[in-house]
């Protein structure tokens, strides 16, 4: 049940992303040429300010999605260490 709900967390995490790069990538250029007719100046550091917006919520959503990986190798690891050290305690009772 646990991993069915990270699995959701991660299919949201991953459409988070995606959304973070059209905002990077759609907004920035949508505000530039809505706002060129102002100046070509204006428009751009309007647009740049939509750019880095989008790219800061795409690396926060990336390590969100990195941390989550850590934490599964994580456990994966810790249950291996579990198997190996029960399989020495029974080992070292012979």
């Amino acid at each position: 049940m646990l991993q069915h709900q990270q699995t959701r967390f991660e299919k949201l995490l991953s459409l988070l992303q995606g959304a973070s790069w059209a905002l990077a990538i759609a907004g920035g250029g949508y505000t530039f040429l809505a706002l060129l007719p102002f100046g070509f100046i204006i428009a751009s550091i309007i647009a740049l300010f939509f750019f880095l917006t989008g790219c800061f919520f795409v690396i926060i959503f990336e390590m969100a999605q990195l941390q989550l990986d850590k934490m599964g190798e994580l456990k994966k690891q810790t249950q291996l260490l579990e198997k190996l050290s029960h399989d020495d305690q029974t080992l070292s009772h012979h």
